[in-house]
């Protein structure tokens, strides 16, 4: 599954939380474990919106993952 940023909301990790995710980096490839999705709701990640190509992306809320994982990976 590949998830994009640009559009991608709280409500899109949601469901994944207590799953694991594959992240490839320059070392290979790691197993990260999605642990917590967290909403700022005072906050806007971006409080306007956006045109990219032509395409309108609307203003969303601001939100946090937290992953465990390896300590010494770097990603």
């Amino acid at each position: 599954m590949t998830i994009d940023l640009i559009t991608a909301t709280h409500d899109t990790f949601e469901p994944f939380v207590a799953q694991k995710f594959s992240v490839t980096t320059c070392d290979g490839d790691i197993e990260l474990l999605l642990d917590n999705v967290k909403i700022f709701h005072g906050s806007m990640i971006r409080d306007n919106e956006l045109v990219i190509d032509g395409v309108l992306y609307p203003p969303r809320k601001a939100f946090a993952l937290t992953w465990e994982g390896p300590r010494d990976a770097l990603i």
